[in-house]
């Protein structure tokens, strides 16, 4: 593991925990794997079939693995973009029908109204905050295509908590809610997300949970979620924890 001196963040004091770094890259791409187990490693949920000049928008795209995924199975008539606040974790050679752009999911070009068939975007559930959720969905509406389709992907974490949850788990994990209470971010986004993309002007919605396996009983293999929620925690407390007050840490 890298020391914490190399651990390169893009805003230390912003409101994203993780780092943006090759360390960051690995356990995003692990992760990415992971939940695509727990769908029986369908890329796209949503019955949509993308045909010659269509076009796909990838929000927060991280490292593109869901993009360059995509790419390898549709036409390379249909364009894909990848859009990141961040750029340091954008492929340094992508297939030429995909582009990335540092971009906020707040506030996407004007240009882009009612242009992509379809719109992913997965786990901003500590990017966003609260109240910024409902302009990041209308953004989304606003530029997906008339008949189009949205595929979004997040997390409840409350909802993860196992029955048999081991003390020192509990100390993290509230450790963890006291940073993103901090911060105003949602920790039950993934529960709450069906209604907030009705409110943004979405039909046709439909909402599945999955729960993504970790621990020794989940046995080895790329489907077990341990490592990324590992590194997700030693990533996200590595330059947080000293904004926590010191009662908390008794």
């Amino acid at each position: 593991m890298s020391s914490e001196a190399a651990r390169f963040f893009n805003d230390p004091k912003g409101i994203y925990l993780l780092p943006a770094d090759s360390e960051e890259g690995r356990r995003l791409n692990a992760q990415y794997v992971a939940m695509q187990h727990s769908v029986g490693g369908k890329v796209i949920l949503p019955p949509v079939t993308l045909a010659d000049g269509n076009a796909v928008l990838d929000c927060a795209t991280g490292t593109g693995i869901w993009a360059l995924e995509l790419a390898a199975m549709v036409p390379p008539t249909v364009s894909i973009t990848g859009v990141d606040i961040s750029h340091h974790l954008f492929p340094n050679v992508p297939p030429s029908n995909v582009t990335f752009e540092q971009q906020s999911v707040l506030s996407l070009p004007v240009e882009w109204s009612g242009r992509f068939t379809l719109v992913h975007q997965s786990l901003l559930a500590f990017s966003l905050r609260t109240e910024e959720w409902q302009k990041n969905l209308q953004e989304l509406y606003r530029v997906t295509k008339p008949g189009g389709w949205v595929q979004l992907c997040d997390v409840s974490w409350p909802d993860m908590v196992p029955n048999d949850e081991l003390p020192f788990s509990r100390y993290l994990r509230g450790i963890h809610y006291k940073l993103a209470e901090m911060r105003g971010l949602d920790v039950y986004c993934g529960r709450n997300l069906e209604q907030r993309t009705k409110d943004a002007g979405f039909q046709n919605v439909e909402a599945t949970v999955t729960r993504v396996p970790m621990g020794k009983q989940a046995g080895e293999g790329p489907h077990n979620l341990t490592y990324s929620v590992f590194s997700y925690f030693t990533g996200a407390m590595r330059l947080s924890i000293s904004d926590l007050p010191c009662r908390n840490m008794h």
